[in-house]
């Protein structure tokens, strides 16, 4: 396990040891003789809201509320009397709450920095709250049971009853008579309960859609959803008996964590702890796995334990506050932060209030070993790297299976990170946008997850940006608009999606990009026309729609265009004849429709893909071979006519050239005139005179089967053809091959 750096804070002691993250411990010493059932919720994105009940002076117990900010300041703390038994309390908005105690439900309101405090309802019909829930629409959502069928209250935020029915199974028409302790809504309206050795699955109307019952857990103390999979964590006893109330009793009892699909069935299951009396007491789901909060027993000192796991709920780091404590819920403000608060003991009497503020971002600040040239360095994938002193890494091969910390942001002298074709996973740290002096960027062939950051905008040093053949989503950042050193950028092989941004078209020093084999979708953005400097661009294999935009067929430096596999239309612009560069030229399988331009000939293209489009008769004499399956309905009204009439006059080179026994000569004409087009030899005797006409405008073609005035076959050896039309003369070279 790799050895990072944290601190405790105590406001009033402190001390600090090594760990996997930065931990901030706040102990509130007038939080004295808290009860149960503490909660922590998200106020805004800078304060968080605690409640719990505590035992006052005349032995009743009172209802506290306090507010914190992110830092662990107090910043208001208020005490209702006789307020007892909470049970749970939800947000509403960031000034308004609804919490419920066994028998009542309450609404709590922030008004001019001070709460208000009014009963909703206690039309329970006799039974205990076991958890609520806000749901759409800002319904609330009430689980209870008493020794009865377990039901499902729902109310507006006034109190008034909405609907009501029994947890029961239409199958066997059996109510449910378990404690439901827990409970979520689902994506499809339907709520999922959870009491410890069962789960049930329910649509809105408290019908049960299934049930799994093998779970072997003692008792669940939390559930979350996530990717529409559920998560419970909780105790498992080894042996013994178990406090409900506590969680393990005086016995052995594990830490377990059963992640189950969204028919029941389980996907993975883990107990983390057999040596000791462990209990999980909360989860939350990050983007690469869940962090769990709980505790251990030994010797009757209760330690505070976090732990963070991946997606497959491999153990990545566990943090032991040490101590005489436990944690009991938790809050995600983001993927990086997150608050947990819990309860510490002290001399076995005194109770007191624990706020844990984890910073996963703050990880990059930290140097955590010493590299060979005695300076701080960073340990990653086993080798302690030089914070001041290097500049390039370079890893490859299946032996590499770990995660990419955030860690290598402190790599900030980097210039070349390349990890290439390795089992790296997880997701790309946004702390890469803070190694500035990278050129050389390469992720390529891995098995990375989740969004690119955005942070890689940053880069703006990057010449060559790669992340290709992994497992990335979500869409393109806008961001990397600001890249305007790169040169080559490659996104190929992922899962990536939405459109193409345009700010690429501020990357005037790209000459590739590779975004094949995706889910892109919209139009190709105009601004890649100005790309001036490409000389390939590859985006086939994507749902790109729309016609390609002008500018495309402009960009004379292209070698390889690939556009196969979209949904792409319109027709070739003439002007492709001008990109006398392009080798490559693929429109399969898309909707591509018209006239396919003679220009096209002009170029001596090595690939062509041009089958699976609705191309129209005449073809061009070189795409005959390419053309594949056409679909032709709809080219009834289209004729050589609706070609664009040429601008200037031109003479193509002949094609092909060499030749045997025949070639091509293509000519344009803007405007009506008498043609004249002969064929010399190189001493300059006339041999055959092809054209001596009036023609109409347009582009044209004659062919020359290698004979002379006589029809009499030539010899080999170079021959001249010239073009004359009004004040228009040029001629060009061919060989002749026998």
């Amino acid at each position: 396990m790799k050895r990072l750096l944290f601190t405790f804070i105590f406001l009033n002691i402190g001390f600090s040891q090594s760990s996997d993250s930065l931990i901030s411990f706040y102990n509130y010493p007038d939080f004295q003789n808290i009860t149960a059932n503490l909660k922590i919720l998200k106020k805004n994105d800078s304060q968080v809201l605690i409640a719990f009940n505590k035992l006052s002076e005349n032995d009743t117990l009172d209802l506290i509320i306090a507010l914190i900010d992110h830092d662990g300041n107090l910043l208001s703390y208020s005490q209702y009397q006789e307020l007892n038994n909470l049970v749970d309390i939800a947000m509403v908005s960031d000034s308004s709450y609804v919490f419920a105690t066994n028998d009542e439900l309450w609404r709590l309101n922030l008004i001019n920095d001070s709460y208000n405090i009014h009963l909703l309802t206690d039309q329970f019909n006799g039974h205990a709250v076991t958890s609520l829930t806000i749901g759409l629409e800002n319904v609330i959502n009430i689980t209870t049971t008493q020794d009865s069928p377990s039901e499902v209250m729902q109310f507006d935020l006034d109190g008034n009853l909405l609907s009501y029915f029994n947890i029961f199974d239409p199958a066997n028409d059996d109510d449910i008579y378990e404690i439901l302790r827990h409970h979520i809504i689902t994506s499809d309206g339907g709520f999922l309960f959870s009491n410890g050795s069962s789960i049930y699955k329910t649509n809105s109307q408290g019908q049960i859609e299934w049930i799994n019952n093998n779970l072997e857990i003692t008792q669940t103390l939390d559930i979350v959803e996530q990717n529409r999979n559920f998560v419970l964590v909780g105790t498992y006893s080894i042996y013994g008996y178990i406090d409900y109330d506590y969680g393990c009793g005086y016995i052995d009892c594990a830490a377990i964590a059963i992640l189950i699909d969204e028919y029941g069935e389980e996907i993975v299951s883990q107990i983390y702890s057999t040596s000791n009396t462990t209990s999980f007491t909360s989860c939350i789901a990050i983007e690469d796995g869940y962090i769990f909060t709980g505790y251990s027993n030994w010797e009757f000192i209760t330690s505070p334990i976090v732990a963070r796991v991946d997606e497959n709920f491999e153990q990545v780091s566990q943090y032991d506050a040490g101590g005489n404590g436990l944690t009991t819920d938790m809050l995600k403000i983001n993927d990086n932060e997150f608050f947990s608060v819990g309860w510490v003991m002290e001399n076995y009497s005194t109770i007191v209030l624990s706020i844990w503020h984890h910073y996963y971002d703050q990880l990059a600040q930290q140097s955590n070993c010493i590299a060979d040239d005695g300076t701080d360095g960073v340990d990653l994938w086993g080798n302690c790297y030089s914070i001041e002193n290097t500049s390039s890494i370079f890893l490859t091969g299946p032996e590499f299976e770990d995660t990419i910390s955030p860690l290598i942001g402190n790599l900030v002298n980097l210039t070349s990170l390349e990890i290439n074709w390795t089992e790296i996973h997880g997701n790309i740290p946004s702390e890469i946008g803070n190694l500035t002096n990278l050129t050389t960027l390469s992720l390529t062939g891995n098995f990375l997850s989740g969004e690119i950051p955005p942070e890689l905008g940053n880069l703006t040093s990057l010449t060559t940006l790669s992340l290709s053949d992994n497992d990335l989503s979500g869409s393109i950042p806008s961001e990397l608009g600001n890249l305007i050193n790169l040169t080559d950028l490659k996104f190929f092989d992922t899962e990536l999606s939405g459109e193409i941004p345009s700010e690429f078209g501020n990357l005037v020093n790209l000459t590739s990009i590779e975004l094949h084999n995706n889910n892109l979708e919209g139009p190709i953005p105009s601004e890649i026309g100005n790309l001036i400097n490409l000389t390939n661009l590859h985006l086939w294999n994507n749902y790109l729609v729309g016609d390609v935009p002008l500018g495309i067929w402009n960009l004379n430096n292209l070698v390889e265009l690939d556009l196969s596999t979209n949904q792409l239309t319109g027709s070739i612009s003439p002007n492709i004849g001008s990109m006398e560069n392009l080798e490559e030229f693929g429109l399969s399988e898309n909707q591509f429709n018209g006239l396919i331009p003679e220009s096209i000939c002009e170029l001596e293209l090595v690939g062509i893909g041009l089958e699976g489009n609705q191309f129209c008769p005449p073809y061009p004499y070189c795409t005959e071979d390419y053309l594949g399956e056409q679909d032709t309905s709809n080219c009834e009204n289209v004729s050589v006519v609706d070609e664009i009439i040429p601008l200037t006059y031109k003479l193509y080179n002949a094609y092909p050239n060499p030749f045997n026994p025949a070639t091509t000569l293509r000519y344009d004409l803007p405007i009506d005139g008498i043609v004249n087009i002969t064929v010399y030899d190189m001493m300059g005797r006339i041999i055959n005179n092809l054209v001596s006409s009036k023609q109409s405008s347009g582009f044209k073609s004659v062919h020359w089967n290698a004979t002379d005035n006589f029809g009499q076959p030539v010899s080999a050896g170079v021959y001249l053809y010239q073009i004359e039309t009004g004040n228009f003369t040029q001629t060009k070279k061919m060989l002749l091959l026998k």
